[in-house]
C-alpha cells in the first residue's frame, strides 16, 4: 500500500472518530459506520425539514405581498376619493 494510500485511510478512519486499530477490528469499523450513518440520516432530515419550512414561508410571504398590495391599493382609493363621497 502507498503511503498517500494509508494516509487517506487513517483520515478516513480520523473523521469515523477511530484509529488504525479499527483496521485490526471490524467491529470498531462497523460501530463507527453505524454511528456515521445515524448521523448522516438526522442531518439530511433536518435539512429536509428546514427546506420544506423555507418553501411554506415563502409562500405565506407571497400570500402577504397580495394582501399588502390589496391595501395599498385600498388605501390609495382612498386618499384619491374626494371629501364626503363614500364607495358601497
Amino acid at each position: 500500500m502507498k503511503q498517500s494510500d494509508e494516509k487517506r485511510i487513517l483520515g478516513l478512519l480520523a473523521s469515523l472518530g477511530v484509529g488504525p486499530e479499527a483496521l485490526d477490528e471490524p467491529s470498531l469499523l462497523v460501530d463507527a459506520l453505524r454511528r456515521a450513518h445515524r448521523q448522516i440520516s438526522f442531518y439530511r432530515e433536518t435539512v429536509l425539514h428546514y427546506m420544506e419550512e423555507s418553501a411554506r414561508l415563502e409562500q405565506e410571504n407571497e400570500r402577504m405581498a397580495c394582501r399588502l398590495a390589496w391595501l395599498e391599493e385600498a388605501v390609495r382609493r382612498l386618499e384619491l376619493r374626494p371629501e364626503g363621497v363614500r364607495e358601497d
